[in-house]
């Protein structure tokens, strides 16, 4: 769990107005737009070919969607920089709500989809949910349990709607 003290470190490798400060909030900008691309093309494909899957493709992170809402809602979990004495890297004005990360959960699921439907994609989409997470724990705006969590409930959901049901 960050803490000012632990979270001093990453503060410190990624002071303001460094290349790497620049670089860390481009990647929090920018990273999650290929996977939220690439999911409406990927319904898109699966509409024109008429194929089976898009039901699940639309369906199964849908409910991980909901799921994920409910539950952050429910537990309302503080977010690292709620923290007294804690000074996330990247600016946000969301409060509470932290756990699970939607972000994560959206990245994976969208991941899982993809590896459902045309797995090409759901590797490279794969490496890109990874950044997301790692993002979302350096920047400040999420405990790796967040991301974890997120994570784990899109794995979960994904595993159950695309492979077992």
């Amino acid at each position: 769990m960050w803490t000012p003290e632990r979270y001093a470190p990453v503060r410190a490798f990624f002071p303001e107005g460094s290349r790497r400060h620049a670089l860390l909030k481009f990647f929090y900008s920018f990273v999650s737009l290929p996977v939220y691309c690439a999911y409406p093309a990927l319904l898109v494909l699966l509409w024109q070919a008429k194929d089976p899957r898009l039901l699940r493709a639309v369906l199964v992170p849908a409910v991980a969607f909901v799921l994920c809402t409910v539950l952050r809602r429910w537990l309302n979990r503080p977010r690292p920089f709620e923290q007294e004495g804690f000074a996330p890297l990247i600016d946000t004005h969301s409060k509470g709500e932290s756990f699970p990360s939607r972000h994560a959960l959206s990245a994976v699921i969208i991941a899982l989809a993809a590896w459902y439907a045309a797995p090409g994609m759901g590797g490279a989409l794969s490496v890109i949910a990874l950044l997301i997470c790692g993002v979302r724990v350096l920047a400040g705006v999420h405990h790796l349990r967040d991301v974890a969590a997120g994570a784990a409930l899109a794995l979960l959901v994904g595993g159950i709607g695309f492979w077992l049901i």
